[in-house]
């Protein structure tokens, strides 16, 4: 398991997307000073360190870090593309159980709600932690948001773009990590049933989904999931849908054709009018004059 440093902050000097060809490989090895995150968007492809005698398989929706000081070589059979992040020397290897005394249990740091305040809870740690290959089918939409960003980011001119653009690969290796984690973690934050709709809310928040849709498709009684969010939340299952979809609207407003009321569509909300009405209440601007 890789050790990622989080202080200072990391950045990234070079970053994108890149498509390989079979026999075509765009290097055809190569030792960088600087640790490399990918993440596979489509494909499959080997990663070889001929040094070490080491051949790391590469699938779609998976992503590692080749660390820095490493001559490797790439290969594909078949097309593959993938993202990439050219960042600072940030990893070292420890042991699973390092890891989780780490960590520490996620439910000793549980956040307190007083009058729709948030007492924020201490930083469990300077560190995120990553397995050699980690899984990110779960968060692949998530990351893909991301990596939108990230190239609207980058085709700016403004001083603070590559501030944005760090800020977006912080949170890209905080949902990889936490997917790594997931496996070793002994108890969730939340109750199972919780945890379940929180799950099914991330991978389907763009449909149309109401506290009564949720309640009829896992069997729970509308009572029973007010209350699960109530008091682990200190939301209701409404508010928590629409932020979720309002959070990804600036993105979509911004960085593609879509016009309002498709975007309304997308989102799952009822009506464009309907969709208006909370964004300007969240950003205290109409999506109209957002752009």
């Amino acid at each position: 398991m890789l050790r990622i440093k989080m202080e200072p902050m990391p950045t990234s000097s070079y970053s994108g997307r890149v498509k390989q060809i079979p026999g075509r490989w765009t290097h055809s090895g190569v030792k960088q000073d600087c640790d490399i995150l990918v993440i596979m968007l489509s494909g499959e492809c080997d990663f070889s360190f001929p040094d070490l005698g080491v051949v790391r398989h590469m699938k779609k929706n998976e992503a590692t870090i080749i660390r820095a000081g490493n001559y490797y070589k790439g290969s594909c059979e078949r097309e593959c593309e993938y993202y990439f992040f050219h960042i600072p020397v940030l990893t070292e290897y420890v042991s699973e159980a390092d890891a989780i005394k780490a960590i520490g249990r996620a439910d000793d740091f549980m956040n307190s709600v007083q009058h729709n305040c948030y007492i924020h809870a201490p930083t469990v740690s300077d560190c995120l932690f990553m397995d050699e290959i980690t899984d990110v089918s779960n968060i692949m939409k998530k990351l893909t948001s991301l990596f939108a960003k990230c190239d609207i980011e980058l085709s700016k001119r403004d001083v603070n773009r590559m501030l944005r653009l760090d800020i977006c690969l912080c949170e890209i290796l905080s949902l990889i990590s936490e997917e790594s984690m997931r496996r070793l973690t002994t108890s969730s934050t939340y109750p199972s049933a919780l945890d379940r709709i929180l799950t099914y809310i991330n991978e389907h928040y763009t449909e149309p989904m109401t506290l009564e849709s949720l309640s009829d498709h896992f069997g729970l009684s509308k009572q029973y999931m007010i209350r699960l969010f109530r008091t682990h939340l200190g939301t209701t299952v409404t508010h928590f849908i629409n932020d979720l979809k309002l959070s990804h609207a600036p993105e979509l407003l911004t960085g593609t054709p879509l016009n309002v009321n498709e975007i309304a569509a997308y989102l799952g909300f009822s009506s464009s009018g309907y969709f208006s009405r909370l964004f300007k209440a969240k950003y205290s601007v109409s999506p109209t004059k957002f752009v």
